[in-house]
């Protein structure tokens, strides 16, 4: 009797106990009905991606953060206004990883439906592990919309926008999608702006 031969035993039943269909093999491979000669086990083992991908993804959220740090308005003109945002990109984890796209909408109202303005970041970038990366992005808005909104908004005495990032965040060769959601007040006399 081996050493091994009360873990082979042991192992086979409590394989056994989940899957009844096992095959046991002894140390040369060949087929046994000797639990306590097994040293392999063969047996249909399901795996679920989504299971290994919740995980993985779960970890990943924890670990990723984007945050608009700032938003300032940045300059007028006849057409359009543009907003400079101000993102932190920070990576707890100690895996490199790459921005494939930086899409940001401003929208009228929280319902998330009418876009008034949009900057896309269309080049790729990598973002270290473990660091907090800025990003400078701007936004464009035409400034007949912007300025019906602002208006209405004045009027409803309600002094605020909204702002939606999304990004594909690249890590391992595998693509995750991220957003967030912010309100934005603006006080209309001075066109101060704060993130709430």
């Amino acid at each position: 009797m081996s050493n091994l031969e009360p873990v082979s035993e042991k192992l086979f039943a409590k394989i056994r106990g989940r899957f009844p269909s096992v095959t046991i093999g002894d140390e040369l491979g060949a087929v046994t009905d000797e639990p306590r000669l097994a040293k392999y086990f063969d047996f249909d083992y399901k795996i679920y991606p989504d299971d290994f991908i919740k995980v993985f993804t779960d970890h990943l959220i924890k670990d990723f953060k984007i945050q608009i740090k700032d938003v300032k308005i940045k300059k007028l003109n006849i057409k359009n206004i543009f907003l400079e945002m101000i993102f932190n990109l920070e990576n707890k984890s100690s895996m490199e990883c790459t921005v494939k796209t930086l899409d940001i909408k401003l929208f009228k109202t929280k319902n998330y439906k009418e876009i008034i303005g949009r900057s896309e970041l269309k080049n790729n970038f990598k973002v270290s592990s473990n660091s907090i990366n800025e990003i400078e992005s701007e936004l464009k808005a035409n400034i007949f919309q912007m300025g019906s909104v602002l208006l209405s908004n004045t009027i409803g005495n309600k002094n605020s926008f909204f702002v939606e990032v999304s990004s594909i965040v690249e890590f391992n060769k595998m693509e995750f999608p991220f957003s967030i959601k912010k309100r934005i007040e603006y006080n209309p006399r001075t066109l101060e702006i704060k993130l709430k």
